[in-house]
């Protein structure tokens, strides 16, 4: 156990600054976050939840779009000059859970380059199947 604590630490110290990377959260959380992105809310409500950072970027180099269910995020940055040029870009992809309303989606960046996007879930969706009864004769 203390083997693989010590290599995670030095994983997450040597790893490149990734976009889902947020400040100083732990990477493991936020990966396991992605995983699972329905939340529950103070109210008791469910919600759609995703975070990266994309401070790399600046908004009009960002584009998110759907196709059925799949939830696709881009950004592409590039700066050239006399002597030298950057090129950085990344694609996630998510499939959106069957009781997510795709048409209620919404996003936000804020200042410090937090892209989250956020959307209802229908708790009718959520519901076990329903069992049918076999009648005998």
């Amino acid at each position: 156990m203390r083997e693989q604590h010590d290599m995670r630490n030095a994983m997450t110290r040597l790893a490149p600054r990734d976009p889902i990377s947020v400040g100083g959260n732990n990477l493991f959380k936020q990966l396991a976050d992605l995983r699972e992105p329905i939340i529950t809310k103070a109210d008791g409500s469910q919600a759609l939840d995703l975070r990266l950072d994309v401070s790399n970027y600046k908004p009009e180099e960002i584009s998110i779009a759907t196709k059925g269910r799949e939830l696709s995020i881009q950004a592409k940055h590039e700066e050239k000059d006399e002597n030298s040029s950057v090129y950085q870009e990344f694609h996630r992809k998510f499939t959106l859970p069957e009781n997510v309303d795709i048409d209620g989606l919404s996003s936000n960046l804020t200042k410090d380059g937090i892209l989250t996007i956020t959307g209802p879930v229908n708790p009718a969706l959520n519901e076990p199947p329903k069992k049918i009864p076999i009648d005998k004769k």
